[in-house]
């Protein structure tokens, strides 16, 4: 999809935040489509690159997306600590 693309082309430029912004798309879209461990692995990564940047609003937002899943999956207490870290980062 695109943002698997815009993801790739991104990499090979070297601009860590838009592939982390892309990266969190992907987590919203696998989310959404209940593919829960493909959405934290894209979150995590999102979060590492917005970390590698130093971009806190990038990290709260991969750590909101984080928190869905864990609440999706009914992981309340995960979700809680995700949605804890994402409140500190802001």
């Amino acid at each position: 999809g695109h943002y698997r693309r815009a993801s790739a082309l991104h990499g090979e430029v070297g601009n860590r935040l838009d592939m982390a912004d892309a990266e969190l798309g992907l987590g919203a879209v696998a989310r959404l489509q209940a593919r829960y461990e493909e959405a934290a692995g894209h979150y995590r990564r999102a979060s590492a690159l917005h970390g590698e940047v130093g971009n806190r609003r990038g990290m709260a937002d991969a750590e909101l997306g984080l928190g869905e899943v864990a609440r999706y999956q009914a992981r309340y207490e995960e979700a809680a600590g995700h949605y804890r870290r994402a409140s500190a980062l802001h």
